[in-house]
């Protein structure tokens, strides 16, 4: 009898020992799921966004490294509901910095997207958004509404480091010409460059903080 029972206690204490081990195993952290960035980059920052607030994220969105030359991809993720972490889409990404950018706008895009900085060889740095579009028309016809809201706001200080004054906040877009490609550009009370985007192509558009950022990025 007490053999039995040693022998019972040992299957028990196995079974226990063995069930753990699974619960263990299977709660190993898993790898967000973030799609192939939308440009080459030499740098990548992952950033889980889960429970920061807008300020939070912008800053640490700021907060990515590049050297001259470099271009840098940040991954922006988040855990909704219990799910996998994975990355945001580009009407999440509107919703994670509180942007007042048209429903029309980010019902025209298809949801990839790519955060990042670029640091020319000339010293300039700028951050830029790029969004890929379901539709041209309707994504032009957002953006030229959503320059004359709160596109400022929005993404200045994700693109410059620093957040707009208020004189350059009701300052009008302009039309200008880049290597032969239609951008629309803002610029500050000394004349420089703070804000231009444009499409790269038919399904894509960028915005960045400057023509060189631009170039680096077409």
């Amino acid at each position: 009898l007490i053999i039995v029972l040693l022998l019972g206690g040992g299957g028990i204490a196995g079974y226990f020992y063995f069930s753990q081990k699974t619960v263990d195993e299977s709660a190993e952290i898993k790898t967000p799921i973030v799609l192939p960035p939308l440009l080459f980059s030499e740098t990548k920052k992952n950033i889980n966004s889960t429970g920061l607030n807008a300020n939070k994220l912008i800053t640490e969105i700021n907060s990515l490294n590049i050297l001259p030359g470099q271009i840098g991809n940040i991954s922006i993720t988040n855990i909704i509901a219990g799910a996998e972490e994975r990355e945001l889409s580009s009407s999440e990404f509107f919703n994670s910095i509180n942007s007042g950018a048209p429903a029309d706008l980010i019902r025209s895009l298809d949801g990839r997207n790519m955060i990042g900085a670029v640091y020319s060889l000339e010293g300039q740095r700028s951050g830029f958004i790029i969004f890929k579009t379901s539709s041209h028309q309707k994504t032009f016809a957002g953006m030229l509404a959503w320059e004359k809201g709160s596109m400022v706001k929005d993404t200045h200080e994700i693109i410059n480091g620093y957040a707009p004054n208020e004189i350059l906040v009701k300052t009008a877009f302009e039309d200008f010409i880049l290597n032969n490609q239609d951008t629309r550009i803002l610029k500050d009370d000394t004349g420089n460059v703070v804000l231009i985007y444009g499409f790269l192509d038919n399904n894509t558009i960028a915005i960045s903080g400057n023509r060189s950022g631009f170039n680096e990025i077409i």
